[in-house]
């Protein structure tokens, strides 16, 4: 007996959705859980959002949930309906190392690709 593969909750962007998206945001992050349950789309942060995401990280209060709260207003696929579902199941979704490095690359703070004198 063959086993049926349950449906994501997230399906991956069409291609025409993907390049509604790309026109719009040159520049995207994809997330896909290793499941494929989900796939998110981030637009690039602004230096706004990325010196408000700072100064969160920066403050022990807020740092829980900095991650969370970019990832949100960046967020471009999907919808925030749809993402309330993918959390139902995932809640720290938007908390990975996956989530993390997309930011990272996005605001310069990745420093393993970075050569220099130290």
């Amino acid at each position: 007996m063959a086993t049926e593969k349950k449906a994501p909750i997230v399906a991956p962007p069409t291609d025409d959705q993907l390049a509604e998206l790309k026109a719009k945001h040159p520049e995207l992050g994809r997330v896909t859980h290793a499941s494929g349950d989900y796939t998110l789309l981030f637009r690039r942060p602004t230096r706004a959002e990325a010196k408000y995401y700072r100064a969160q990280v920066n403050n022990p209060l807020s740092k829980p949930e900095a991650q969370e709260a970019l990832a949100r207003k960046c967020l471009v696929y999907p919808s925030f309906d749809t993402l309330d579902l993918v959390l139902d199941k995932y809640g720290l979704a938007l908390d990975s190392q996956k989530v993390a490095k997309v930011f990272s690359e996005f605001l310069g703070t990745n420093t393993a690709d970075e050569e220099g004198e130290g």
